[in-house]
């Protein structure tokens, strides 16, 4: 009975001790974790780096993947993607294999070094895991966009839109453009008129941003049946040809609306310039 009474009393204290020591690990990574997160909100990314790296090299699998994928997002920071892409397949993938977290800065880095292909193929993996992984919806925007694909460019767009932080929105630009194209092919001309004129109305001034929004409103003007004013702005694009854009389709839509308001003409002129 006495012999009995000491081995669970031994059990007892030995299960007390592991469950002491579990808090104690816990408590020591989260210390190292939270202190990384505090450096990357400083910006002082190279101390945000040793305090991750040492969290990963004590608790390689007690680090969650948000932990690794904050890590690797240092090196895209650092400007160093093949010693990211190194460190994620060697370290980061062999602890959570199929991550989305770690996954969605490989695409980054796959994608900044011209992988364009491998970086679309693994962000592709990533968004149906992570929807809200804006950076990746904007990689598969462009790629869907490169392809002629208009349908996958919008849902992509669509939700890089819904969930990119208003912070970084000096960057829409392209991908503005790009949805409203997509819609125009769709024939959802309405709303690629809303992109264009979010375009001129909140980025006019950055680069090939008013060139690129008038071509579209020019289009969209004109498939929507607003033939005066598709007329008074296709005009205002070809009287400099540089505005014109490269596939001269200003000319085939101002021709359309010359068409359109009996101006036959006028009509035969842009169709012999596109």
């Amino acid at each position: 009975m006495l012999r009995q009474a000491a081995k669970t009393t031994a059990i007892i204290t030995a299960t007390f001790l592991a469950v002491v020591m579990t808090m104690g690990t816990a408590v020591a990574q989260e210390e190292d974790l939270n202190e990384a997160d505090k450096y990357m909100q400083r910006g002082d990314f190279k101390k945000a780096a040793a305090s991750y790296d040492r969290a990963i090299r004590k608790w390689p699998k007690q680090v969650a993947p948000a932990a690794y994928g904050q890590r690797a997002r240092i090196f895209i920071v650092q400007k160093r993607y093949r010693a990211g892409l190194r460190w994620i397949d060697d370290i980061a993938a062999k602890q959570h294999p199929g991550a989305a977290d770690i996954l969605e800065q490989k695409a980054l880095m796959l994608w900044t070094l011209g992988s364009k292909e491998d970086g679309a193929r693994v962000a592709q993996e990533v968004v149906k895991k992570k929807p809200y992984a804006f950076t990746n919806q904007k990689i598969l925007g462009e790629w869907y966009h490169q392809r002629k694909q208009p349908r996958q460019t919008t849902r992509a767009l669509e939700q890089f839109f819904k969930h990119r932080p208003s912070e970084i929105s000096k960057g829409d630009v392209l991908p503005r453009i790009h949805l409203g194209l997509a819609y125009l092919q769709l024939g959802n001309d309405k709303e690629a008129e809303k992109q264009f004129d979010n375009i001129l109305k909140k980025h006019k001034n950055r680069p090939h941003a008013e060139v690129n929004a008038n071509n579209g409103l020019c289009a969209a003007y004109t498939k929507m049946g607003k033939f005066d004013q598709a007329i008074a702005l296709c005009e205002r694009i070809v009287q400099n040809p540089k505005r014109v854009d490269r596939g001269g389709s200003v000319w085939f839509n101002l021709g359309q609306a010359y068409l359109f308001k009996k101006q036959p003409t006028q009509a035969r002129t842009a169709g012999m310039e596109f």
